[in-house]
This record gives structure tokens, sequence and C-alpha cells, in this order.
């Protein structure tokens, strides 16, 4: 089936691209409370990764997805250094995603796009630091909501470096008439090996992508921005349900919240004090039980930006994930190590 007839209801075939993770820094002591209710202590304050993709297909056209943390950060936009200092973040970063590519000597000159899952600091990184021929690829509203960058406008949330001197494509995903799992979809690289989701709600235009990672079987890598800060807030579904050696803390978690096993543990923040964290928290959640419809998958792995519990076990760059199916996937619910008493 050609990728531009998939239907709401299928996983469209294609080519298969390569895709590495770069996991160059981490936020610590970030705070869960704003984005979902939980009262685990091991999720109030926590350290997460916040890892990059580079995607390359067949003929050779190479995106990255998300840029991560700046190693610079105090030069980031004064709205963005407020935001570090009022949650009380700290920042580890010693080599950005431009530094760890010019060690493994990738040519950056055949980079075609910087693919943004949205413009939040911890993934849109330092731009600049790439040739002006590297596109700057954002979603639906993006430019009318962040630019002109700071210092042209002082209260933005990025900088007019960021974008300035680069071609700038906003996707626009009513014009597409294609649609993958009830997400709207992009075919980017026109060949089915890499599309773009909308997944609106943490932010303005935040975009997924999901990467084919091999064919006969196929397989995908979801990579899941903010569309999540924790697992718990997409697992277990009515297609993922709990498994059945889940430990006993888990149990005890899922009794007093009347759970059946088959609804996610946390929800979408809906508290007033936490509204700035979250552009619009109807289709925050709408997202999430979309993405759910992927992850019931067995042939689709997820991964959010900032899943601590993937750390120790993908493989990262110069190292690809195109092998995850193959050698099999036990890490869905590694997670529920955050339960632990």
């Amino acid at each position: 089936m050609d990728p531009a007839s998939a239907t709401k209801d299928t996983l469209p075939n294609g080519a298969w691209a390569q895709v590495s993770v770069i996991d160059s820094a981490s936020l610590s002591n970030l705070p869960l409370e704003p984005y979902f209710h939980c009262d685990l202590p091991r999720l109030q304050r926590v350290t997460v990764p916040a890892f990059s993709f580079v995607i390359t297909n067949q003929q050779g056209r190479c995106a990255l997805f998300d840029l991560g943390l700046r190693k610079d950060w105090p030069k980031l936009a004064p709205t963005a250094v407020a935001e570090v200092h009022n949650d009380e973040l700290g920042i580890h970063c010693e080599q950005d995603v431009r530094d760890i590519l010019d060690a493994h000597d990738f040519r950056i000159d055949d980079i075609e796009a910087i693919i943004l899952s949205h413009h939040h600091f911890d993934h849109i990184g330092d731009p600049s630091r790439f040739p002006s021929s590297t596109a700057l690829v954002v979603g639906p509203g993006a430019c009318e909501a962040l630019m002109p960058g700071y210092p042209d406008q002082e209260d933005s949330e990025i900088l007019t470096s960021d974008y300035s001197g680069r071609d700038v494509r906003e996707i626009d995903f009513t014009s597409t008439n294609l649609f993958i799992l009830g997400l709207p979809a992009l075919d980017y690289f026109g060949d089915g090996s890499l599309y773009l989701l909308s997944t609106p709600g943490h932010a303005v235009g935040h975009m997924a992508a999901l990467v084919r990672t091999t064919t006969s079987p196929d397989s995908f890598v979801l990579l899941g921005g903010d569309a999540c800060h924790h697992c718990g807030e997409l697992r277990p579904s009515p297609g993922r349900p709990l498994p059945t050696s889940a430990p006993p803390c888990v149990t005890r978690f899922l009794e007093r919240q009347s759970n059946d096993g088959k609804q996610a543990f946390f929800q979408i923040q809906r508290d007033a004090r936490f509204a700035a964290y979250c552009h619009n928290a109807d289709e925050a959640e709408q997202t999430i039980v979309r993405l759910q419809r992927f992850d019931a998958l067995d042939n689709v792995l997820i991964i959010f930006a900032h899943d601590a519990s993937l750390k120790t076990v993908v493989d990262e760059f110069p190292a690809t994930l195109n092998d995850w199916f193959v050698k099999g996937s036990s890490c869905r619910w590694r997670f529920l190590g955050d339960f632990e008493e």
C-alpha cells in the first residue's frame, strides 16, 4: 500500500531509515507534579535524560529530531533561563549534540534539517551551531507563537539566532490528507521511512516522529518528545494492560486508584497552579489516548525524550536502534521500578 493511502487504522508500508539516539545531557531535580499528579516518593523530583535522534534514510537524506540541551544554557532566552532557576533545575551538559557528532566524524553538512518536537529549551539546543543550509522544521503555529525571538521580542522563549539565516519550515498537517492510527501525519522523506505526527497539547505545534526501523517484518520507533513525561501516563491501557508479573507494590497502587490494570497510572495535571506547563490539557490528554494505539502494537517502540528507564537499555550513537525488534524488547515496563517503596 502506498503511504499516501494510509487510513486511520493502518501502519503504512514503505522503506526503512537508520535511527540513532544521542543522550548528550541530563536534567536533575525536575519536578513532575506540574505534569501529572503523583504521590510516589521517587517521582517528586527526578533526574532524566534529554534524548535527541539522528535519522538517515536509504538515499542518504539525514535529519535530526530534537537537539536536547545546550551546554552554555545561561545564554538561552531570559524567559527560559528564568524557568531553569524557578524550577531549581540542574543542567548537566558537557557535550551537546554537535560535539558528539563531531567526535564521531559525522558529516554535519549532510544534515538537511533539524526537526523540533517543540520549542522548549531542553529540546531546541543550539541550532546556530549547524550550517545555514540546515533547515529548521517546526509544528503548526510555532512561527506565529514564537517569532521574533529574543532579543527582538523581549519575552520570547527562543533566540533569534536559533532560526536566523536558515530556512524555517512549518508543517501543515491539514494539507497532507494522511492519518496514521488517528494522528495527522506527513511522510517527511516521501518514501515511508519517516512520518511526522501531529501530537498537540504539551506545547504549540508539538510533533512526534514515527521511524520505520525494519521491513519484512515492519518495525517502528516512535519518538514521542514530551507527549508524556513518564510512561505511567501512557500505560497501562486497554491495548497494553498491566502484566500479571507486576510487583506487589504496583498492585497496591492500583488498588488505591481502583484501577483494573487497563487504565494509565497517571493523568495530565489539571491544577490551575501548573497551567503554564501544558499548552492545552485537553489536547494533551487526547494525544496520549491516540499514542496508546501505537503502544498496543508489539512492533512499535515508543521513546519519550525524558524516559529515564531507557538510559541503560538503548544503544547510543553511533549505534542504531534498528535491531530493537529482532532483539526483542522487554523495556516497556521497566518504569515500574519507580513504584518500589
